[in-house]
């Protein structure tokens, strides 16, 4: 499972640092298989729990673990609900949330 894990994380930076752009317009067949990648090689259900605030219930997590995860929630929560309430389009959103999803 290892091995899985680290070719998926390798072949994420390789795509990413080949074919991505850095803020695309709109989610691209390369982003898709960025994130697919990223989904292999990090796993699904801990990234869904850093980014829903879940990780920051948890008891016995690492002390370096709660900031980060808060300044996660800034990043990213703070310019979806503005795109929300300037009421942008999606693309414009995907655009700035895809680039911090990737790092």
């Amino acid at each position: 499972m290892a091995l899985w894990r680290a070719a998926g994380l390798f072949l994420a930076l390789v795509l990413y640092g080949l074919l991505s752009v850095p803020a695309p317009a709109e989610i691209r067949p390369a982003e898709a298989a960025i994130g697919a990648l990223l989904v292999l090689g990090v796993g699904l259900l801990r990234p869904l729990c850093v980014a829903t605030g879940q990780t920051l219930l948890e008891r016995g997590s690492p002390p370096w673990e709660m900031p980060a995860a808060l300044a996660l929630a800034v990043l990213l929560w703070c310019p979806l609900m503005r795109g929300v309430w300037l009421d942008w389009a999606p693309g414009n959103m995907v655009r700035d949330v895809v680039p911090l999803l990737n790092l």
